[in-house]
């Protein structure tokens, strides 16, 4: 399917909708639009309200709700099927938010932002609940909720990785900086993810290592700690996927290479 045609710029964001029915797209040309993934058809929207480019959208668990961030630092949650605008602007970030992601139960949002901070807010009042969390040494590009809406992990275009205590808003470990590079990705899921899954039961997470000038490796961390629990290597070529087996004993890797593995977690 696609290439799929109605942004009028830039397409700097989209997401699956929980049901995997949807697809949610934020563009530099300031709208947000949904369309059927059978169809590749707009079925909602454009939405309009956002100043700036859109960077990171994200919808709801119940696929009702779509949450965005944008260039003109703010996040504002909209009615997945109408386009109505919900709750927002929420403001306060002081630069473009960069992250935006709903808690599990769809009553917290996270955001994330080029002045370094994150902020937790309220998804139905809009009211903010902890904010702005100091850590990073640089912009944050990701930030998710664990399943269990306990944790948050957040990541950095320096390479540094932060653990918060979501009810609390402290620090529980970082910023650990084991990337020499920035980070692409960070995803609280057992699904697929680029360069980061974190284990259904929220123990392991996963990220992608350099090996030369490639993506070849995982590294596997202790969320708990922040601590790199072991390496798995031996693709000859960029990781594209990491997965989780549900009991989280298991992970599974496809590659550029036409392999796909599976290696027991032992640690």
């Amino acid at each position: 399917m696609g290439p799929l045609k109605r942004h009028t710029d830039a397409v700097l964001c989209a997401a699956f909708s929980p049901d995997g029915r949807q697809i949610a797209s934020g563009s530099r040309d300031k709208t947000i639009l949904v369309w059927g993934a059978a169809t590749g058809q707009v079925v909602a929207g454009p939405f309009e309200g956002h100043t700036n480019s859109l960077y990171s959208v994200c919808f709801s668990p119940d696929g009702k709700q779509i949450v965005s961030g944008s260039y003109d630092k703010t996040v504002r949650v909209w009615d997945a099927r109408t386009g109505d605008l919900l709750v927002g602007p929420l403001t306060g970030h002081t630069d473009w938010v960069l992250a935006v992601n709903f808690s599990g139960d769809g009553n917290q949002i996270v955001s994330g932002s080029e002045d370094q901070t994150l902020r937790i807010w309220d998804a139905k009042s809009g009211t903010l609940i902890h904010g702005p969390l100091q850590g990073h040494e640089s912009e944050v590009e990701f930030a998710a909720f664990s399943p269990d809406g306990k944790r948050i992990i957040s990541a950095s275009s320096s390479g540094d990785v932060c653990v918060w205590d979501a009810r609390m808003g402290a620090l529980v470990s970082g910023p650990s900086k084991r990337h020499a590079d920035g980070i692409l990705a960070v995803v609280f899921t057992p699904s697929d993810a680029w360069h980061c899954v974190v284990s259904p039961d929220g123990k392991w997470i996963t990220t992608g290592k350099k090996v030369g000038n490639s993506w070849k490796a995982v590294e596997v961390w202790d969320s708990k700690t922040g601590q790199v629990a072991g390496t798995f290597s031996g693709h000859t070529d960029i990781v594209c996927t990491v997965t989780f087996s549900p009991d989280s004993k298991r992970i599974l890797t496809t590659s550029y290479d036409k392999t796909i593995r599976v290696r027991n977690i032992d640690f």
